[in-house]
């Protein structure tokens, strides 16, 4: 409704220009298709996703002039081709890549800006950015005054995501057992149940744990769901408990790694390069803050950048919430 009252607007010549944020894995890219399918409109349609990290304004007309298969040497020429012809929509997911923290890192969005303020009569704009890079970002240059509309997608409570789970699983055509851990099994109180008591005993205490490490990421739940299955006997699906997941490790991590994971997460990763640049150092000295991080597994490499591993990402945004590094 929200993105359908800003389109609405653009079509009657209002600034509309509208950013989403969320969580990683919170559904952004569904909402977006759902978006896509169902818009019925005769405007000239551009979807874009930003893959990798870069932060000049050289590059940032590169990737114009790739999208749009035009030859686009500066500012002036992107509008000129935006401007023209009929109206348009440009989706452009993952704004977070269109910066990097570091002196002049921010010349490639800011000139972003320019152009959507520029071309906002015949491009109706939708971004879409991690809601720990959009705070950053908004906090550093007021990426905010540029969009009427902010949408930011909310967290699930725990009866939603267990919809979910429960409807992708029923495709399956197993039934479910939730195993018990071994502080249930030394429970008195616990044994005494009746085997249909404990089943929903431990698929409510097993769907709360779940939430608490997932929330709106449903991504990251259905992983974790997915992880949990320890056996798979006839038409019945074991699923383990988390209650012996232990994340204290990270705890235990010095500053200076707590930074090496900031710079990832609001970048949604990067590459070595990338990242050495951010840092304002050797490629060596890079390496000596990345492979730590890797060989823990709490980085992982992935199309030659360096994320912060899905299974630990909820326990790395609280870590760095808790220490007042993002908010």
């Amino acid at each position: 409704r929200a993105l359908n009252n800003a389109y609405n607007n653009y079509m009657k010549g209002r600034f509309a220009a509208t950013v989403i944020t969320g969580e990683k894995g919170c559904g952004i890219t569904t909402l977006l298709n759902f978006f896509e399918k169902e818009l019925s409109t005769s405007c000239k349609f551009f979807r874009i996703d930003t893959k990798k990290s870069f932060s000049t304004t050289k590059e940032l007309l590169n990737f114009f002039s790739e999208m749009f298969e035009a030859e686009l040497l500066n500012e002036e020429a992107v509008v000129e081709y935006l401007n023209k012809g009929g109206k348009k929509i440009i989706i452009l997911e993952n704004i977070q890549k269109q910066f990097l923290k570091k002196v002049k890192g921010f010349d490639a969005i800011t000139m972003l800006m320019e152009i959507i303020s520029l071309t906002s009569k015949q491009v109706f704009w939708i971004t879409s950015c991690t809601v720990y890079a959009w705070n950053y970002l908004n906090k550093t240059t007021s990426l905010g005054d540029h969009f009427s509309y902010h949408i930011t997608m909310k967290e699930f409570d725990n009866e939603v995501i267990n919809k979910i789970i429960h409807k992708r699983h029923q495709v399956s055509g197993y039934n479910l057992h939730f195993e018990p851990s071994p502080v249930h099994l030394n429970n008195k109180k616990f044994k005494k149940l009746t085997k249909e008591e404990q089943q929903k005993q431990l698929k409510d205490e097993y769907f709360s744990d779940l939430n608490k490490i997932a929330k709106s990421n449903i991504s990251l739940g259905l992983v974790y769901w997915l992880r949990s299955t320890c056996e798979v006997s006839d038409d019945t699906i074991h699923i383990a408990s988390l209650k012996d997941l232990d994340f204290g490790f990270m705890d235990s991590l010095n500053l200076s790694k707590l930074h090496t994971i900031t710079y990832l997460l609001l970048h949604d990763g990067l590459k070595e390069e990338d990242f050495s640049k951010c840092v304002n150092k050797s490629a060596i000295r890079s390496r000596a803050m990345l492979y730590p991080l890797y060989e823990d597994g709490i980085l992982i490499e992935k199309n030659d950048h360096f994320i912060v591993n899905p299974l630990l990402y909820r326990q790395a945004v609280s870590l760095l919430k808790s220490k007042n590094i993002i908010h």
